[in-house]
C-alpha cells in the first residue's frame, strides 16, 4: 500500500519547486472570501482510487456473532482468533461485515470508497496550523474557535515516524486527526459494518431529518469493536467524488454555490470520518457529539453541534458559554467539517462559508439536515433498555419539538340520532395528528397520522347539547388536554377565547384557527348522522 498516491492529488493549490512549497498570496484571515478567485476555474483535480486499500473488500465476522450489542463469549473468542485479512486502518481497526449485514453489492462498494475518502481527508489535514499562515488561521477560527491554538496539538499535532508499505519511514502526526489517518500492520480491534438495522432505528425521524445510521462501542475484557449500522439516508448522500464532479460542472457554468457554501459539500467520506473520530484509538480524550451550548435554550432545547451551522456556532461561542476550542476538540463533527473545508478550499480556491458565518446571533436551533448519525457510546454491560433511552435522548438533539412535520388538529364532532319526532344530539372534541396545516377541507377525520385520546387528568371532551347542535358555528376548544405525541407528553391549553397553545417538553407552539371554523358551511356531513367541523391546528 503506497500512501504517496494520496499526497500527489491532495495538493492541488500549491506549487512544488525543488522541494520547496510556494503558497498563494496572503490575505485577511478576518475576511477570507475577499481572496476568492475572480474567475471560476474550469477544471478541478480529481482523486485517483487506484491505491484504495479497501478495493478488495472486507472480511466477514464469525457466524457465532449474532448479537453485537450483547456478544456471546464464543463470538468474542472467534473474533479474536480470526486471521487478519485487511490492513489495520484508523490506528489499527480492521473492517468486517456482520455475517447478517444485508448490504447489497452497491452499498458495500459505497462504504469501501467512503472509508478510503475518510482517510484521504484526514491525511490532508493532519498538521498543526502555522501561526503565520493566514489561511490556516481563518479555517481553524471558523470550525474550532478563536482560541484554537490552545488545543491545536490535541487536534493535529506531534510528529512521529510512520510507515509506507509498513517498511519505509516518513514523518506524520499522531494526535487526533493524525491517528485517524494511520495504518498499522497490527490489528488492534474490529469495525463491524451492517445495513440490516438490527434494532429497527432506521425508520426513526426527527424534525431536522432522518437517521442515516447508528453506532456503538463494545470494550469487554475479551474483545473490543466498533459497530456501525448504515441506513438508507447515508447512501442517498453524494459521494466525495460526485461532489467534486458536481462542483466542477457548476464552476464551469459560472455557478459558485457548490464551492462557497460549506453545507453543499457534505459527502459520504466526511460522514464516515465523523464516525471514525468516535473510536477510542483516535480520540484522546474521547470524542463525542457535543451540545452547541451546555445550557438548554429558553424553550428547553438542547441541540447537538452537528452540521455546518451548529459546528461553526460551537466554535463561535465563548468558553463561558460552553463553546470554543476546548469542546470543539471533543466534537466529532468539528473535525469532519475542519478537514472537509480545508480540502474544498484548496481544491476550488473558494473559502467554504458555513450558514450564519460570524453571526453575533446566539440563538440555537437544530439545523435542517437530510440525515444524521446517532452515536450510542460504550454499551458494554448496559441493559438494552438503556440503549433505547440513549437513542431517544440523542434523537431529541436534532429537533425543536415532537419529531416530524406534523400538526395537532382539533375538530368538533356532533352526532344526531333520530328518535321518532325528536333527536338525541351529542358532541365531543376530537384530536388528531395530521400533516402540517391541519385537517384537509372535506375530511371527516381521515389522516395519515392518528386519532389521539386525551390522557387521564385532561378536561372533559364531551360537549353540551346546546353546543353540539350548533355544529355550524363551533366555539374554541376550551380546557387542558394531555397527549402522548411521538413519545413526548404534550399539553394543549385553551382559555376558550383563542386558538390556544401546544406545550411540549422542549418547545411550545402557537396554534391557528382552521379556515373552516368561521365558515358556517365549513362542516362536513359524514354518513347520515355525523357532522365534522375542523376548528384549530397547531403545527409542530
Amino acid at each position: 500500500m503506497q500512501l504517496y498516491h494520496y499526497f500527489i492529488y491532495l495538493l492541488p493549490s500549491v506549487l512544488v519547486v525543488s522541494g520547496s512549497v510556494i503558497t498563494r498570496d496572503t490575505f485577511d484571515p478576518e475576511d477570507p472570501s475577499a481572496s476568492d478567485p475572480k474567475t471560476p476555474p474550469k477544471t478541478l483535480r480529481k482523486p485517483s482510487y487506484e491505491s484504495n486499500p479497501f478495493k478488495d473488500g472486507f472480511d466477514t465476522a464469525p457466524s457465532s456473532c449474532t448479537d453485537f450489542l450483547k456478544p456471546s463469549d464464543q463470538c468474542l473468542k472467534d473474533l479474536q482468533s480470526q486471521p487478519a485479512k485487511n490492513i489495520g486502518a484508523f490506528s489499527g481497526g480492521e473492517f468486517k461485515w456482520d455475517s447478517n449485514n444485508k448490504c447489497n453489492p452497491e452499498q458495500k462498494g459505497r462504504i469501501e470508497v467512503a472509508a478510503n475518502d475518510a482517510i484521504t481527508l484526514s491525511l490532508f489535514a493532519d498538521k498543526e496550523p502555522d501561526q503565520h499562515d493566514a489561511k490556516a488561521i481563518a479555517l481553524w477560527k471558523t470550525w474550532i474557535g478563536p482560541d484554537y491554538s490552545t488545543y491545536q496539538k490535541r487536534i493535529a499535532g506531534t510528529l512521529i515516524s510512520c510507515l509506507i508499505d509498513f517498511t519505509t519511514a516518513f514523518s506524520c502526526n499522531v494526535e487526533n486527526i493524525g491517528r485517524a489517518s494511520r495504518f498499522t500492520k497490527d490489528r488492534k480491534f474490529d469495525i463491524i459494518l451492517t445495513c440490516s438495522d438490527p434494532h429497527n432505528k432506521c425508520s426513526k425521524k426527527a424534525e431536522q431529518g432522518s437517521v442515516g445510521g447508528y453506532a456503538w462501542t463494545y470494550s469487554g475484557w475479551f474483545g473490543y469493536y466498533y459497530y456501525i449500522n448504515m441506513c438508507q439516508p447515508f447512501f442517498d448522500i453524494p459521494s466525495f467524488l460526485h461532489q467534486i464532479e458536481e462542483t466542477e460542472r457548476r464552476l464551469a457554468d459560472g455557478d459558485k454555490e457548490w464551492a462557497v457554501v460549506a453545507s453543499q459539500q457534505l459527502n459520504q467520506g466526511q460522514i464516515f470520518l465523523h464516525e471514525m473520530m468516535h473510536l477510542d484509538s483516535i480520540g484522546q480524550p474521547h470524542i463525542n457529539d457535543e451540545l452547541v451550548s451546555l445550557d438548554a435554550t429558553p424553550d428547553g432545547k438542547k441541540i447537538w453541534a452537528y452540521g455546518a451551522k451548529n459546528v461553526h456556532k460551537l466554535a463561535r461561542f465563548s468558553r463561558s458559554q460552553g463553546g470554543g476550542a476546548e469542546r470543539a476538540s471533543t466534537n466529532a463533527d468539528s473535525y469532519a467539517w475542519l478537514v472537509n473545508s480545508k480540502y474544498w478550499w484548496e481544491l476550488t480556491g473558494y473559502f467554504p462559508i458555513p450558514p450564519g458565518y460570524r453571526s453575533p446571533d446566539t440563538k440555537v436551533d437544530a439545523e435542517g439536515m437530510d440525515s444524521f448519525f446517532v452515536h450510542l457510546g460504550n454499551v458494554t454491560g448496559i441493559q438494552r433498555t438503556d440503549t433505547e433511552s440513549r437513542f431517544e435522548t440523542a434523537l431529541s438533539g436534532y429537533t425543536s419539538g415532537p419529531p416530524g412535520k406534523l400538526a395537532l388538529s382539533i375538530a368538533m364532532v356532533s352526532n344526531v340520532a333520530s328518535q321518532g319526532q325528536s333527536a338525541e344530539i351529542t358532541g365531543a372534541w376530537n384530536f388528531y395528528t395530521t400533516n402540517k396545516g391541519g385537517i384537509p377541507v372535506g375530511s371527516c377525520g381521515e389522516t395519515e397520522g392518528e386519532k389521539l385520546t386525551p390522557k387521564p387528568g385532561s378536561s372533559d371532551t364531551k360537549l353540551s347539547r346546546n353546543v353540539a347542535e350548533n355544529f355550524e358555528n363551533p366555539p374554541w376548544p376550551g380546557g387542558e388536554f394531555k397527549f402522548d405525541i411521538n413519545g413526548e407528553e404534550c399539553v394543549y391549553k385553551n382559555s376558550g377565547d383563542s386558538p390556544g397553545r401546544l406545550y411540549c417538553p422542549r418547545k411550545q407552539y402557537s396554534c391557528q384557527e382552521d379556515s373552516a371554523k368561521s365558515n358556517n358551511k365549513g362542516y362536513k356531513k359524514c354518513g347520515t348522522s355525523q357532522y365534522f367541523h375542523a376548528v384549530v391546528f397547531c403545527d409542530f
